[in-house]
């Protein structure tokens, strides 16, 4: 039973990734408002954790572009195929937390629920936040809109919040399993380190998607492939 846990979480660490990979790079594309490119508000590299912490209606407009645009059809598909990918990743979490509480050594199974329930709960305030961010594409400059804005970022927060804590616990899941299985438990605690430094400056949230993205590849491959170095 233990084998079919860990390709179970092999296939759901490649549903993460594949579904990751076409949101970032399927068509349609995100296109620069304005003839130059400019930075996005608050200095992010990317058009959609942008709008995760929007704050005006004019910040809005410098991400997606004013009504009509083609950026914010773009927007709207790009959270349809998030939908699917915070399904993906819930998964995911719960299949590593259910790992983590077999470990034998006190409190892995309370740190297993912890991380499966901080989760679900990030992706439950991914959900908030993409309705949210629908909702603002719809929005006009009225100053009434900054509630609705401070709803988002508020959710964004929490979101990451939760999701970093999860991977913080979830790397212990694989320390002492081998070189290789280690290396999955290092790559998640440095998404929680420079998940947290982003915390306090958000852009640099950004940058957790490289610990991140290296860490699941290497979670999917060795748990298709040698699921055994996971039971040691």
């Amino acid at each position: 039973m233990m084998l079919w846990l860990v390709r179970a979480i092999g296939f759901a660490a490649s549903l993460v990734l594949v579904v990751a990979l076409y949101m970032q790079y399927a068509r349609p594309h995100f296109t620069w408002v304005g003839e130059a490119k400019e930075k996005l508000p608050g200095g992010f590299g990317g058009h959609v954790l942008a709008m995760e912490f929007v704050r005006t209606g004019d910040d809005v407009d410098k991400i997606v572009g004013p009504p009509g645009h083609t950026n914010r059809a773009t927007m709207r598909r790009k959270i349809e195929i998030d939908f699917v990918w915070i399904g993906c990743y819930a998964l995911l979490f719960i299949l590593v937390s259910i790992l983590l509480g077999t470990r034998l050594f006190p409190s892995s199974v309370y740190l297993a629920l912890i991380a499966a329930a901080c989760g679900l709960f990030a992706a439950g305030f991914d959900v908030v936040e993409n309705r949210g961010m629908l909702y603002a594409l719809e929005l006009t400059k009225d100053p009434a809109t900054a509630e609705a804005f401070r709803g988002i970022r508020e959710a964004a927060l929490l979101k990451w919040t939760l999701s970093f804590v999860a991977m913080g616990l979830l790397a212990v899941t694989f320390f002492g399993q081998g070189l290789g299985v280690s290396l999955v438990g290092y790559c998640f605690a440095a998404t929680a380190i420079v998940g947290f430094v982003g915390l306090w400056h958000n852009p640099l949230i950004g940058l957790s998607t490289t610990p991140l993205s290296i860490g699941i590849l290497l979670l999917a491959v060795q748990a298709l492939t040698w699921p055994d170095e996971f039971l040691r």
